[in-house]
């Protein structure tokens, strides 16, 4: 076990008792000033992202459908920058919105494809992620490049850098349905047979609270996406 996978097992830890006992964060559809805002985040492959699909799906199943499923297709991401806090009325067109997408080719410039790996899943007191892990440098170079770019539009997260990268399957937004099963069936899935993950593109986005009805008439809560721009790494 590396170091940096420890530190998703320390995560793990710390949840436990959390939501064992209900205290548990609940998410809430954004409102004005809210979290959820215009974001930059890493395109997923398509493989991964149906490997995240059939997690969230199997979290929910035990969890239950009022949390948020972050992780299926279409909705699965990584984070790399926040950019402003949630406002209803941002639009594509906004002046900042092409001045993110500049800064955003600057940075795919400089460094290109980046290589992970999917190697487990992790429980926090707000919900359930999928583990990766850098395989070199490049993706701490292109956290930190984009913020260089970004210059005075990365106000919202200053100088602070992510040091964990992760994708999120679940939220938590409710009660959770049985918690101890849930502990459970992420600990089985704790470490995972490495799964090759090539970040090929970054997306401007941003994020719209939807609900919908799964064929067996289940609630499906989400935080969807829209794409702005669309910036390729390759």
């Amino acid at each position: 076990m590396s170091t940096y996978g420890s530190r998703f097992d320390g995560l793990f830890a710390a949840a436990v008792p959390t939501v064992l006992s209900g205290a548990h964060n609940r998410e809430t559809p954004p409102t004005s000033g809210s979290r959820w805002p215009v974001s930059i985040v890493a395109l997923l492959p398509a493989d991964v992202e149906s490997i995240l699909d059939g997690l969230t799906r199997q979290a929910a199943d035990i969890a239950g459908d009022d949390h948020f499923q972050t992780g299926r297709a279409g909705s699965a991401h990584m984070t790399l920058r926040a950019l402003d806090r949630f406002r209803p009325d941002a639009r594509s067109d906004d002046p900042a919105a092409s001045r993110y997408a500049s800064a955003m080719a600057r940075t795919a410039t400089a460094i290109g494809p980046v290589p992970l790996e999917l190697t487990g899943i992790t429980l926090t007191g707000g919900g359930v992620l999928a583990q990766l892990e850098p395989t070199d440098e490049r993706c701490w170079e292109l956290l930190r490049r984009l913020r260089v770019e970004l210059g005075a539009d990365g106000w919202c997260e200053g100088d602070w850098q992510r040091d964990l990268v992760h994708a999120s399957l679940l939220h938590f937004a409710g009660d959770i349905a049985d918690p101890a099963a849930l502990i459970d069936w992420v600990r089985q899935h704790r470490r995972m047979d490495p799964v090759a993950v090539e970040l090929s593109a970054m997306l401007l986005v941003r994020y719209t609270y939807r609900e919908s009805v799964d064929h067996n008439g289940g609630r499906i809560r989400q935080m969807a996406r829209s794409t702005w721009h669309r910036e390729s790494l390759l």
